[in-house]
């Protein structure tokens, strides 16, 4: 089995953001935990959404592990390397930065999202556009 981490430093700030659009306001979080009791990465996120509250500046070193038997390729981690470093606003953005087929690129960075290294965000703004993000500084691979 293949083990791959991601690492990134990230503010608490941010981090509530995040936390924000996951789970709306801190108080909904408490909501759901209560109905489901014993998660425990519910109530990690609680407990650093309250922290980070008070200390919206300190940064942390977040990991998040991908256990699968993932088929990566150089084109994916040139796909992952221009959606870090070049911020395209959407998917077609990104296949022209990469002179590659649009089509290509979307089914490439679909299989990405659906392992766990891409993420997918809409445009409201802009005809729900869709805007690929890939935050982490580090990747790991173990054998």
């Amino acid at each position: 089995m293949i083990k791959i981490k991601l690492m990134r430093k990230i503010k608490g700030k941010e981090l509530i953001e995040e936390f924000e659009t996951i789970y709306g306001s801190i108080n909904h979080l408490k909501e759901i935990i209560e109905k489901e009791e014993k998660n425990m990465k519910l109530e990690m996120d609680f407990e650093d959404w309250e922290y980070f509250l008070e200390n919206p500046e300190e940064e942390m070193e977040q990991e998040r592990i991908l256990y699968d038997n993932p088929t990566f390729t150089m084109i994916d981690l040139k796909i992952l390397d221009t959606i870090k470093n070049k911020n395209p606003e959407s998917l077609t953005q990104l296949a022209t930065l990469m002179n590659k087929d649009i089509s290509n690129i979307t089914k490439k960075v679909n299989r990405l999202k659906e392992q766990g290294f891409v993420e997918l965000k809409e445009n409201k703004a802009q005809n729900n556009i869709k805007i690929p993000k890939f935050s982490y500084d580090t990747i790991q691979i173990a054998i």
